[in-house]
């Protein structure tokens, strides 16, 4: 065999083995997908997420607030919201029973609004309205029926209570 023609071919044979050997982790092993950015308002609602958990409802309802003006289809900060408004006390409650009914209204099936409008009903002296809601959660055959009941029956929240939010952190 000539030896200028082996070395050509064995040099191009060379290229394409190394080429193919190089190329074969990302064949090999799927790439991870690229993290989704986060938007603002989830961000927003993280943070306020956070600050309920701390107690710090003046600071969560800014929050939910700011989130709010960025997606105002956001049923669970929405329902957030009014929750932060209901711990602020009476003179928050109209509000806060805006809040709630606007999330239910942008999800039926979000069975945190119904439990805490009902604690709200409760705190209100409408106890025909919480039961409605009651009835409301045991139809969903959510597990927060039973902490309604048990607001309705005792007229307060259990001590120390517990927030039930809505799915946590986005």
């Amino acid at each position: 065999m000539n030896p200028t023609l082996v070395s050509p071919v064995r040099l191009l044979v060379t290229a394409v083995c190394l080429s193919v050997l190089l190329a074969l982790p990302s064949f090999a092993a799927p790439s991870r997908p690229k993290p989704k950015p986060v938007d603002e308002h989830v961000k927003l609602y993280n943070a306020a997420y956070d600050e309920i958990h701390k107690l710090e409802f003046s600071s969560a309802q800014v929050l939910l607030e700011r989130a709010l003006r960025l997606e105002p289809d956001f049923a669970e900060a929405h329902n957030n919201l009014a929750y932060t408004l209901r711990k602020q006390g009476e003179d928050h409650y109209d509000k806060a029973l805006e809040h709630y009914n606007t999330a239910i209204e942008l999800d039926e099936d979000l069975a945190e609004a119904y439990m805490y409008r009902g604690v709200l009903y409760v705190q209100t002296g409408s106890k025909d309205s919480a039961a409605a809601d009651l009835q409301t959660l045991t139809a969903m055959g959510s597990k927060l029926a039973s902490e309604l009941a048990y607001v309705i029956e005792n007229g307060a929240e259990k001590a120390p209570e517990g927030f039930f939010g809505v799915a946590g952190k986005k």
